[in-house]
């Protein structure tokens, strides 16, 4: 009695844990794959980028896997990451269609035939810039501060290939500084410029969400307005001014996806090679530092 008591007790418990043995059952990589198909046709996308993931975990060289990952990422709006899908599938079995899906998504290939989305994907892109900027002049009399003051304006970036590009820009640039007068009281100088920045610029990191990135370059600036304001009034100074203004910059930028381009917050440092002013009696030279925010279209 006891012993029919016990194989029952054993055939029962063995029928209660089949079930949860089978279902706990390891998936293979295609089973994964379709039940990330099955979830992407109800539109959940999310769940199937996790299935893609678990056939990935498994295979990570998996072709359908990678593609469908990549079309899922697409949905959820991750580029970035679709892209480093995509990318994959095509090395491990290039074709058209992931190409095409590459393309439609702004991603070439680079050199070492690799695809990447970035901000070097191999053709001209335009931006556009804003921020401010503290002016201030190394002059031999070591009289003048240094001013806060705004710069803006656009440009182009041409990639040479990841990580390096190559940018030039138009911008406008306030400058000046403040002097203490005797008698007129505080002096200050207002140079305005037309600059045109063309420097180098290499990414750190090439192909994650963020972006870090150093510039340095050259700049040349064409003096438009010049004028220096006192108690009784303002004058114009341009006689005083060098036309033309030469330097070199240097600075760091870092950039983060947003829409179909990429914000970028960057810091530089201008370095005045030419003397802003015509007189021999007195020179001085532009020291610059500038936070800018911009938009890489």
């Amino acid at each position: 009695m006891k012993k029919n008591l016990k194989i029952k007790v054993l055939a029962a418990a063995f029928a209660f844990l089949v079930p949860f043995a089978l279902t706990a059952s390891p998936l293979t990589p295609e089973e994964w794959i379709n039940r990330g198909n099955s979830l992407y046709k109800q539109g959940l996308f999310s769940g199937a980028l996790i299935s893609y993931k678990k056939a990935l975990k498994l295979n990570p060289e998996n072709y359908a896997a990678n593609l469908y990952a990549g079309m899922a990422c697409v949905k959820t709006g991750d580029k970035e990451a679709s892209v480093i899908y995509l990318s994959k599938a095509h090395s491990v079995k290039p074709s058209a269609r992931t190409e095409n899906l590459l393309a439609g998504l702004g991603a070439g290939p680079s050199k070492d035939g690799h695809f990447g989305i970035n901000e070097n994907r191999g053709f001209i892109r335009p931006f556009i810039k804003a921020g401010a900027m503290h002016s201030s002049m190394d002059d031999s009399q070591n009289i003048i501060s240094g001013i806060f003051s705004f710069t803006g304006g656009a440009g182009i970036m041409l990639s040479f290939g990841s990580p390096f590009s190559f940018q030039t820009e138009v911008l406008y640039v306030q400058r000046g500084g403040e002097q203490d007068g005797k008698e007129s009281g505080k002096i200050k100088y207002s140079f305005d410029y037309i600059e045109l920045p063309v420097y180098f610029k290499i990414s750190i990191v090439p192909y994650p969400k963020y972006i870090l990135s150093t510039m340095l370059g050259a700049s040349a600036g064409l003096n438009t307005r010049a004028v220096f304001s006192a108690l009784d009034g303002t004058a114009d100074y341009s006689s005083e001014v060098q036309k033309m203004n030469y330097g070199l910059m240097a600075g760091g930028q870092s950039s983060y996806p947003m829409g179909n381009g990429r914000l970028f917050v960057e810091a530089r440092f201008y370095y005045g090679l030419s003397d802003i002013f015509i007189s021999e009696s007195f020179s001085g030279y532009y020291r610059d530092i500038s936070l800018i925010m911009g938009y890489l279209f």
